[in-house]
């Protein structure tokens, strides 16, 4: 194959492995690889006992070549147990991160480059690559394959940040010290400079990441959007599934949740409570259901709220028999539009964003495909009010195509080259 068609890709959680870190990288590589792409990936080893990814399957295809290596980050320390010889291991493999780190220790690639680059050097002179592709989080790989960069001259590097790096208020950023933070924004300079483009799903993390560059930067990349997607294969046996027709209005939503989304619970939960106490004669149509595995007690007697696990794929079924698609977005999420927000496209189902003002919800006023929920006009009493009348506003002219799989792989495959504009 000829040698710009062989990519290395680099993504700590790569499907089988579970979680949504591999979603977004596991459909682009089965595009690619349907492109005729040779697509070689680097990826960890599954934690053990883990349940599979979702999207297992996404990443069968004869050109998606996946080498699985060791983690060498505690297992003890990220997945810890609960009896006292566990937390004492907590605490020895904390001081000996702290010891030895210089930035964040909740790095999940702390250590990774000791399998990780001997994989990508022995990949990149196998296979003749000169195309790079790496997503983070974790942040610590990014940096490290970095390195090692001009080792290979003409190679071209395309790194994928999912979520923000040192604005972040997970991945252990918030909390850092001065001398941690500095360390973080360090490395986080050091990747900019060596990337050839560096794409986000979000306007917001590339225009925040493009500043930085041009603030702490000598070399500048070629800064993209490349957004999340939905996958049109997903929907292919489940395009007629009608609404229930027990005279429930039903809002679904389906994922965990984000941390500090406490605020948007706390305003769902005040406005049902509301209806529950002013209008019985609403409440009795209303049910909201919620799949995921995060930790969930605000909703105790309120009969019209359902909290179940996940159930994978077959979210699919429920979202096509409700009436509305619920998003819940933090403050720190406001302006994204995340991987379940664009998948909602593909039902053209009104959504309920659950937000402060931002640029996620306002899309969906933009467009007319929803509403922002909030105290006044799109109180949640008024929006049942409607529903109950038969009245579901959406626009049907809106053209979501952009945001399929096929068409945003269309502008990743555009960016995978040496060339600037």
């Amino acid at each position: 194959m000829h040698e710009q068609k062989n990519i290395l890709l680099v993504n700590f959680d790569f499907p089988p492995n579970y979680g949504i870190g591999g979603r977004r990288w596991g459909k682009f590589a089965r595009q690619l690889a349907e492109s005729g792409y040779n697509v070689n990936v680097i990826k960890a080893d599954p934690l053990p006992g883990a349940a599979a990814s979702h999207w297992e399957q996404d990443v069968i295809h004869p050109n998606i070549h996946i080498t699985s290596l060791p983690r060498k980050y505690p297992s003890a320390f990220s997945h810890p147990g609960n009896d006292l010889l566990s937390k004492l291991k907590y605490r020895i493999h904390k001081w000996n991160l702290e010891r030895l780190v210089t930035g964040t220790i909740y790095d999940l690639s702390i250590g990774w480059s000791e399998v990780m680059l001997p994989a990508a050097r022995s990949l990149i002179h196998q296979h003749r690559i000169t195309q790079v592709i790496a997503t983070g989080a974790p942040w610590q790989m990014l940096y490290d394959l970095c390195s090692i960069k001009h080792e290979f001259p003409g190679i071209h590097y395309l790194i994928d940040f999912r979520d923000p790096w040192t604005s972040a208020v997970n991945y252990g950023m918030a909390g850092l010290s001065t001398s941690r933070k500095q360390a973080e924004e360090n490395k986080q300079t050091f990747v900019l400079e060596h990337a050839d483009v560096v794409t986000t799903p979000a306007q917001h993390i590339t225009d925040e990441l493009k500043q930085w560059a041009k603030k702490h930067c000598g070399k500048m990349a070629r800064f993209e959007l490349l957004s999340h997607f939905f996958d049109p294969v997903d929907f292919m046996n489940n395009e007629t599934t009608p609404a229930t027709q027990d005279n429930k209005i039903t809002f679904v939503y389906g994922g965990d949740l984000y941390v500090g989304i406490e605020a948007q619970l706390m305003l769902l939960r005040n406005q049902i409570f509301e209806i529950k106490s002013n209008r019985p004669d609403i409440y009795d149509q209303l049910r909201v259901k919620i799949f995921t595995n995060s930790s969930v007690n605000l909703f105790d007697g309120l009969e019209a709220v359902e909290v179940k696990k996940s159930i994978g794929k077959k979210l699919v079924d429920e979202i096509r028999k409700a009436q509305f698609c619920l998003v819940m977005l933090p403050d720190n999420k406001r302006n994204d539009m995340t991987t379940k927000f664009v998948e909602y496209f593909a039902y053209r189902k009104p959504l309920l964003v659950v937000a402060s003002p931002g640029s996620a919800s306002e899309f969906v006023e933009k467009h007319k495909i929803g509403f922002r929920l909030d105290g006044k006009e799109n109180h949640l009493i008024k929006i049942m009010e409607s529903a109950v009348q038969g009245e579901f506003p959406y626009n049907e002219e809106f053209d979501f195509s952009a945001y399929s799989l096929p068409d945003v792989t269309q502008k990743l495959i555009t960016l995978l080259s040496p060339s600037k504009p």
